[in-house]
């Protein structure tokens, strides 16, 4: 599954708190100030799961857990925390964890791919 991003927010990368918050092209003004918006090109279910790979663009990354309500609000509303960071006492419900704990270099048309 292919994912093309058409918006990030003037609020939605910091270097300092390692994490983007994903949501499809519903999300509203306020939550577009701090979200990355993505556009699926093909309708389609999307589960997430420790070890697949999640790229933007040629930066690859690996799935190391999932919170419990990601996979559902991801197909749902297009949702998702990404955190770059391992997996605290204090699991994000809609996280998922990635490494490497490094945010990924993105643009206005970058694309991710969910495999």
């Amino acid at each position: 599954m292919k994912a093309t991003i058409t918006h990030i927010g003037s609020q939605a990368i910091d270097p300092k708190e390692p994490m983007l918050i994903l949501f499809d092209e519903t999300a509203t003004p306020a939550l577009r100030e701090y979200s990355v918006v993505q556009h699926f090109a093909e309708p389609g279910e999307i589960t997430l799961t420790p070890g697949m790979t999640l790229r933007f663009d040629d930066q690859a990354y690996q799935v190391a857990a999932v919170g419990r309500m990601a996979n559902q609000n991801l197909n749902e509303l297009g949702h998702v925390t990404l955190i770059f960071g391992d997996e605290g006492a204090e699991n994000i419900a809609n996280g998922v964890y990635l490494t490497p704990h490094v945010l990924p270099e993105l643009h206005v048309e970058s694309q991710i791919y969910y495999s």
